[in-house]
């Protein structure tokens, strides 16, 4: 059996739960809604190894009610204001370290005759601003993704974190988007787009001066 603090947790979340799903028109929702709330209440009036028994029961059908969270219908999943920041997670690929859009094509550049000419110093150049623009965008993703959260975050989602058993990977997301302090982030894509922005316009100008000689 879990820990007081946890099983204390789970009750809780169960709690959460049943306010939540019993305000469903759905009978199947409302009837899982009463469901946890008899186990609850059962829970905590039972004696003796009476008791015992029943916090089990009681916890492991919040637990598996809570596992399946997803499943729950329009407006009651936990996190669901999260669910568009997850599916934008899941296209842009955070965890990849490959920058998002040219390394691959300017490696293979690289590597290529075309570098070895006279115009090699040009092409790297310009390579190189294409990549710092690139990195520049991941950061600038990244900000608005952390903008994003911060706006999903309300009380309800407190009150999941507060009471979660555990931290799923749903969770665990949740938690670093809104940790973050947002002038770090503010600081962080400033200095991104200054050094971005003058390097394109020294190249810039090395360009021009190469075009007019």
């Amino acid at each position: 059996m879990e820990n007081s603090e946890t099983q204390k947790r789970v009750i809780n979340l169960g709690k959460i739960l049943v306010e939540e799903l019993g305000k469903d028109t759905d009978t199947l929702t409302r009837w899982m809604a009463h469901y946890i709330s008899e186990q609850i209440n059962v829970a905590e009036t039972a004696t003796g190894k009476n008791k015992k028994d029943a916090e089990k029961r009681c916890f492991d059908t919040i637990l598996k009610l809570w596992n399946n969270r997803t499943s729950l219908p329009d407006g009651k999943r936990p996190f669901e204001n999260f669910e568009p920041i997850f599916r934008t997670l899941e296209a842009l690929d955070p965890q990849n370290e490959t920058t998002f859009y040219w390394r691959r094509y300017f490696n293979k550049l690289l590597k290529s005759d075309a570098a070895l000419d006279n115009t090699a110093q040009g092409i790297e150049t310009w390579i190189d601003i294409a990549c710092d623009i690139d990195i520049a965008a991941r950061v600038l993703l990244e900000f608005a993704i952390k903008q994003t959260a911060n706006f999903a975050v309300d009380e309800k989602t407190a009150n999941w974190l507060k009471n979660a058993p555990d931290f799923a990977d749903d969770i665990s997301v949740i938690i670093n988007l809104t940790s973050a302090s947002p002038a770090s982030h503010i600081l962080k894509v400033s200095a991104v787009i200054l050094f971005s922005v003058s390097k394109d316009a020294a190249a810039e100008s090395r360009f021009q001066r190469q075009a007019w000689c």
